[in-house]
């Protein structure tokens, strides 16, 4: 895709004026901006991923996935965005990519960082937030919809929650815990495969940094479109404002309704694959949060007991 496409201005009349780079966890950003003779025309962003140092298989395992993330942005990005943009949900183009890098260039979406200030029930922007959700319901179930068809579970997920589980299980399981949560993972795992529970390409990282809001939509970037099981982002994010702001039960309760309501298939918690992946989020924040313990000892408590209760 061309940026002459997207803003109807001639070819050869544009310049591009390269930024400072921002170094990510994961990635390094030159932020771009095309000019023309007559001012600014759009702004974009070059992102490439990369490989921290360490052992070599494990950088092998990393640079493979980093490649089949940049593969499925191409394939699906431009895809669902021409979908999406019908109802004010808008997905970066990607206007080039380079998959030995590998590395891309997206056009920058409008609107600013959800952050926690949106989660707020002081936030002034507490309409807005109800919306925004709205629309981020919507929007989950849109991409669904439009990368569902020939994909398979992906195996490797579920093989990843007994790794977890087997690995750092041991630093707050009893042996009987572990093996009765390994049972229930598998039991959830396999009723989601045998009742046909809807399976799509997701967002993968719907963290707050990933969701721009403007008065007129929203914006998601940094897309991952691993294979899950329908529901997986919209039990992430309820998860996130779960146990980020634990002490506005009611406003969580209400941005919660919203997702639901722009999702518009309330029953989906009520599958087993919503079940797995619920326990699976549960797990992830119990180990996440097991170096952290000492600093939010109520926070680990709770979601440690939580999970417990599933043994």
């Amino acid at each position: 895709m061309r940026v002459t496409q997207l803003t109807g201005v001639p070819d050869g009349s544009l310049r591009w004026i390269v930024g400072r780079s921002r170094r990510r966890p994961r990635s390094i950003i030159f932020p771009l901006r095309a000019v023309s003779r007559t001012g600014p025309v759009a702004a974009a962003f070059y992102k490439q991923l990369w490989v921290r140092p360490g052992d070599s298989n494990a950088q092998a395992v990393r640079s493979e996935f980093v490649r089949a993330v940049t593969a499925r942005s191409v394939a699906l990005t431009n895809k669902v965005a021409a979908v999406a943009v019908r109802e004010n949900i808008w997905l970066a183009p990607i206007l080039a990519a380079d998959l030995d890098r590998p590395a891309m260039i997206t056009m920058k979406v409008p609107g600013r960082p959800l952050g926690k200030t949106v989660w707020s029930a002081l936030a002034p922007g507490r309409r807005r937030a109800l919306t925004a959700f709205l629309r981020l319901g919507r929007a989950i179930r849109l991409i669904e919809a439009a990368t569902a068809g020939d994909v398979t579970p992906d195996e490797r997920y579920r093989e990843q929650v007994f790794l977890r589980l087997a690995r750092r299980g041991t630093e707050f399981l009893s042996a009987r815990q572990r093996e009765a949560l390994e049972r229930r993972f598998r039991e959830l795992y396999a009723q989601a495969v045998a009742d046909g529970d809807g399976i799509a390409h997701v967002h993968g990282d719907l963290a707050p940094g990933n969701i721009l809001v403007s008065p007129d939509g929203i914006g998601l970037v940094d897309f991952e479109w691993p294979i899950r099981f329908y529901g997986y982002d919209l039990v992430s994010l309820i998860h996130r404002l779960e146990v980020e702001t634990p002490r506005w039960t009611p406003w969580v309760s209400s941005l919660t309704r919203a997702l639901f309501e722009g999702y518009g298939q309330p029953d989906i918690r009520e599958k087993p694959s919503w079940l797995f992946m619920r326990l699976e989020r549960l797990l992830r924040s119990v180990t996440a949060a097991l170096g952290k313990s000492r600093r939010r000892p109520q926070a680990f408590g709770r979601l440690l007991a939580e999970l417990k209760a599933q043994t």
